[in-house]
């Protein structure tokens, strides 16, 4: 039993079935430590290498998730915003109308008083 770095993984090979390389290189006891410590550095530098390019392919897929939640949740907030805009001019509307009849009211009030106060005045002379 032997094994062969191939493409940047080690292969195990003189062996019927497939074996994780871990195992291949704990079965060769017969390596040199110098070489089997190089080897199973090499399996540790292929695997930090599969779990890197794993967590880069997982982040960019929570950032594309990130993004597409990001622009519902915008489009949500500025539809919740255009109607709450919509519904407080309609009542600034009922407002000013509210307004303007009360203007009108006490205008009407302040000449009567006013009327009745010049009345005053001049039956008093």
């Amino acid at each position: 039993m032997s094994t062969v770095a191939d493409g940047g993984r080690i292969v195990c090979t003189g062996a019927r079935t497939v074996i994780p390389a871990t195992d291949c290189l704990s079965r060769a006891p017969s390596l040199p430590l110098d070489s089997r410590r190089t080897r199973f550095n090499q399996v540790d530098a292929t695997y930090r290498s599969d779990l890197r390019d794993l967590n880069e392919l997982n982040y960019a897929r929570f950032e594309a998730k990130l993004e597409q939640l990001r622009a519902e949740l915008r489009s949500e907030f500025q539809t919740g915003l255009a109607s709450l805009e919509g519904r407080l001019l309609a009542r600034i509307g009922i407002l000013e109308g509210r307004f303007g009849t009360l203007e009108g009211r006490l205008v009407r009030w302040m000449f009567l008083f006013w009327a009745a106060s010049l009345g005053t005045v001049l039956a008093l002379r």
